[in-house]
């Protein structure tokens, strides 16, 4: 195969996609206690929801930007790192309850998002190991897809949270 292989495109297309950290507000100081939903059950307040929710954003985007800036050989071991990522920051975004409604949808997009892009990362790579070449297509075309709605459902995190407008769909 000629050129870059449907793996590189698509972790490119993921060092283009992935939303700046900078655009969200800065990640709340470390306490000795994280508050976490999760631990007692109960909800947090909107503005511990939103401060958390954007950490964990803010972190998942700096991963994939390390991730996506070290392409090696065929890019699966890069594809890997990246379900990884989503991964750990899908279970910390599932741990996040809170009363808003507004926070709590766009919470909810962030983890189908983080669904889709572990799936589909782990499916190509499968793929791409069996030399299973359709697969791997369907696969990295899901992943590409899940990569480029990053930046309208990172948009509805901070305009949930107060932070920028809502991006046009």
């Amino acid at each position: 195969m000629n050129g870059l292989s449907p793996i590189m495109i698509v972790l490119a297309a993921c060092a283009l996609a992935c939303e700046d950290p900078s655009a969200s507000p800065p990640a709340p100081s470390t306490s000795s206690q994280p508050q976490a939903a999760s631990a007692t059950g109960a909800k947090l307040d909107k503005q511990t929801l939103c401060r958390e929710l954007i950490a964990v954003v803010n972190r998942t985007v700096e991963e994939s930007h390390k991730i996506t800036g070290t392409l090696s050989g065929d890019g699966t071991k890069e594809l890997e790192a990246l379900a990884a990522s989503a991964a750990r920051a899908k279970v910390e975004v599932e741990k996040l309850a809170g009363d808003d409604s507004t926070v709590m949808a766009a919470r909810d997009g962030y983890l189908r998002m983080l669904a889709t892009t572990v799936q589909s990362a782990r499916e190509t790579v499968r793929a791409a190991r069996e030399k299973d070449f359709e697969a791997m297509e369907k696969a990295s075309d899901a992943l590409t897809k899940a990569v480029a709605s990053e930046e309208a459902v990172v948009g509805r995190i901070n305009a949930a949270c107060g932070v920028g407008a809502v991006p046009t769909p």
